[in-house]
């Protein structure tokens, strides 16, 4: 669901481009509400581990235009470099081997790490960090194989095994936030999970009416992140499971881990393929959880065909009246993140997301919400949903 530039605001010190367990990065202060261009150039340092409750994101790549992609070595340009480079004229294997044999780095690692310095270089001149963060969001792109689907089919997928997971391993805390005991999870609980997720990996999903397929697509993408942390705990965060390919991403978002229909998928396959796209619902964001405190809760119901519509709306009542989504202090209106990175799907600016959040705030709220004109600041908490770590 997620990506990541990790900036250091005034109140933390967090990392930047960094990969699992890397040293941590220190940045110079902000510069105001947007944050400083100089925090994308780090200062690595042996220093304490970060506070995941200040990490933004996890893959930059995915979303970004053509000239980020060149940077950082991918993507349509990155290509036609590389092909150049074997064309007449240019370096072949045996000369790339030599200098191997020699010690000297392969052109193709100099030239990556030089896309990588420069891709940085002009992400810092864009200025505010938050601006960064929506430019390089995952954007929503159709596969369009997955619009198949049968209007007139009536059959229904069994999703009662999700249900008795989450019964179980799912609970609330006073502070409202829905937190998974994974240490818990017995291994006939995960075996479980498992036979549930290949049941639906299994399942001819294009067969089945648009409300079947909603539901199905959301419970596969809340079992399989589940199913994901289960697999790697202990960890501290989701971000802490970097399987993603490519130089510039993070967490597990990008790897493939599900079949369905023989095509391979990936997290962001569901989420910025699929759901996204097909739906154009932004309470699509409230019903999908990547096992972090700031994401909305993870429901201790599956979702279903008949009971999608209700469990949207309350799951957005629910995220928008949490300190989580909303709140307001010092006269600053402070906002999730997913507000800044899916932006797009809340109207596109800083007054349609008002006006979103107003449509659901409870009535002390909504009237708050008023009287601001703009959004102060984004933030997201990427610590664990583990209930033992309240």
């Amino acid at each position: 669901m997620r990506w990541a530039i990790w900036n250091r605001s005034a109140r933390s010190v967090s990392p930047s481009i960094q990969r699992g367990r890397a040293p941590n990065v220190e940045r110079p202060p902000a510069r105001g509400i947007a944050g400083s261009s100089a925090a994308l150039f780090p200062v690595i340092r042996n220093v304490s581990k970060p506070d995941l409750s200040q990490r933004h994101g996890g893959n930059l790549v995915d979303g970004a235009s053509t000239w980020a992609q060149a940077a950082v070595g991918s993507g349509p340009v990155h290509g036609m470099v590389r092909s150049a480079r074997r064309g007449a004229g240019g370096l072949g294997d045996s000369a790339e081997c030599a200098r191997a044999a020699n010690g000297v780095p392969p052109l193709a690692r100099v030239y990556r790490w030089r896309k990588f310095f420069a891709g940085l270089a002009f992400l810092a001149s864009l200025g505010s960090c938050d601006f960064i963060e929506s430019q390089l969001a995952p954007k929503a792109r159709l596969e369009p194989r997955w619009e198949t689907h049968d209007a007139a089919a009536v059959a229904t997928i069994d999703h009662s095994a999700w249900g008795e997971f989450l019964n179980v391993h799912v609970s609330r805390g006073a502070d409202g936030i829905a937190r998974v005991d994974y240490s818990r999870v017995t291994k006939s609980s995960q075996e479980q999970l498992a036979t549930y997720i290949s049941e639906l990996s299994a399942t001819p999903i294009s067969r089945f009416n648009r409300c079947e397929q909603l539901a199905y697509w959301v419970n596969l993408y809340n079992a399989l992140t589940v199913d994901l942390v289960l697999s790697r705990f202990p960890i501290d965060s989701i971000l802490d499971i970097d399987i993603s390919p490519g130089l510039l991403e993070f967490g597990p978002w990008d790897k493939v881990i599900a079949e369905v229909e023989g095509q391979p998928l990936s997290l962001n396959d569901i989420e910025h393929r699929i759901l996204r796209p097909i739906w154009q619902d932004a309470r699509i964001h409230y019903a999908l959880n990547c096992a972090a405190l700031g994401c909305p809760n993870l429901q201790r119901k599956p979702f279903t065909a008949a009971k999608a519509e209700r469990m949207l709306e309350s799951a957005a009542r629910e995220f928008i009246n949490s300190k989580r989504g909303v709140r307001i202090e010092d006269n600053r209106l402070v906002v999730s993140k997913i507000y800044n990175w899916f932006s797009s799907d809340f109207g596109g600016n800083h007054d349609a997301v008002i006006s979103h959040l107003t449509a659901y705030a409870s009535p002390a709220l909504a009237e708050a919400l008023i009287e601001f004109r703009g959004i102060d600041s984004f933030e997201y908490d990427w610590r664990l949903n583990d209930a033992q770590s309240r």
